[in-house]
C-alpha cells in the first residue's frame, strides 16, 4: 500500500512533523521534498504533532507503525464499550484505512474515550461529527487543551491551514460529501431522530465535507448497535468495495458519480435504516 516508498496519506503529517522540528515558521510551505506527494499538506498542525514520534522513520515503516498502533488502539478501545463492535475493523472501509494511512481507525479512539476527543483535531471533518454525535465537557475541555497547545507551538498555524484549504487544487469535487450525491439529500431524514447519537453522526457526515473512499465511512460502523446489524453493515460496505471493483472494468467510462452513488447507498444508506428502525 505505501507506493514508492512513501507513509500513504500520511506523508502529508510526518513531513509537517519534521518540518516543526527544524523551526520553520510555515510548515505548508512547498515543495514536500522528504516524502513523495501528490498534494501539499492539507492536516493541521494537530496531526503533525500526534505523528512527530515517528518522523525519524523511513516514510514507509512510519506508516506501517501507525497503522498498527492505531488499529491495535482502535480495537481496545471499541471492545471496552461492546466485545463485538471490533467487528467493524474487518469491513471495507477499515481495509482502505490501513491501505492509505488514514486516520478513522485512531479517530474510533475518541468516539469511546471522551478524553481522546483531541484526536478529532486531526482530521476535523471526522472530529466534529464523533463530536456532536456524542457531545461532554470532557470531550470539549481535552479538544481546547490540544488547540491551545499547537497554537502556542506555532500561532500562525491556523490562518496558515486555512489559507491551503482554500486554495487546494483537490477541490469541491473529491470532498464534497454524501449529501451532493444522487440521492443524499433522503439522508436528512435521519434528523427526525436528532436525540438518538447515530442519528446526529450520521447527518453530520452527511452535510460536512468528507472524501467519498471508504476509510472516512469507517465511522458510520459505530450506528449498528447490535451484532446482526452490524455484520449487514459490514458485508455491505465489501459489496460497495465490490462494485468499485467491477467499475474499474470500464476504464474509458466516466464511472466517479457511480462510485459515490454506490458507496453512500451501501454504507450511509444501512446506517440511515438502522437510526429510523429501532432493532426488535
Amino acid at each position: 500500500p505505501y507506493v514508492r516508498g512513501t507513509a500513504g496519506d500520511l506523508g502529508g503529517p510526518l513531513e509537517g512533523a519534521r518540518r516543526l522540528r527544524q523551526g520553520w515558521g510555515d510548515i505548508y510551505a512547498e515543495p514536500y521534498a522528504l516524502y513523495i506527494s501528490l498534494y501539499p499538506l492539507s492536516y493541521p498542525l494537530t496531526a503533525s504533532i500526534v505523528v512527530a514520534p515517528l518522523a525519524g522513520l523511513p516514510p514507509a515503516t512510519a506508516g506501517i507503525c501507525f497503522t498498527a498502533l492505531t488499529t491495535g488502539a482502535a480495537a481496545f478501545c471499541v471492545t471496552r464499550r461492546r466485545l463485538d463492535q471490533a467487528s467493524i475493523l474487518l469491513s471495507a472501509p477499515a481495509f482502505f484505512a490501513w491501505a492509505g494511512g488514514q486516520w478513522s481507525p485512531l479517530l474510533l479512539v475518541s468516539a469511546v474515550v471522551p478524553a481522546a476527543a483531541a484526536l478529532g483535531l486531526c482530521k476535523p471533518q471526522l472530529g466534529l461529527p464523533l463530536f456532536l454525535a456524542r457531545p461532554s465537557r470532557i470531550a470539549a475541555a481535552s479538544a481546547a487543551a490540544f488547540f491551545a497547545f499547537s497554537w502556542w507551538l506555532q500561532p500562525s498555524w491556523p490562518a496558515q491551514w486555512l489559507r491551503m484549504q482554500l486554495g487546494s487544487h483537490q477541490g469541491f469535487a473529491e470532498h464534497h460529501g454524501a449529501l451532493f450525491v444522487p440521492g443524499g439529500f433522503l439522508l436528512l431524514a435521519a434528523l427526525l431522530h436528532w436525540r438518538d447519537p447515530g442519528a446526529r453522526l450520521l447527518v453530520a457526515m452527511t452535510v460536512l465535507p468528507c472524501r467519498l473512499w471508504f476509510y472516512d465511512q469507517l465511522i458510520l460502523g459505530l450506528i449498528p448497535q447490535t451484532p446482526r446489524r452490524r455484520f449487514v453493515w459490514i458485508a455491505a460496505s465489501w459489496a460497495a468495495a465490490l462494485g468499485w471493483v467491477l467499475l474499474s472494468l470500464f476504464p474509458d467510462w466516466n464511472t466517479s458519480t457511480a462510485r459515490q452513488t454506490i458507496l453512500v447507498a451501501l454504507t450511509y444508506g444501512p446506517a440511515l435504516y438502522f437510526v429510523l428502525v429501532a432493532p426488535q
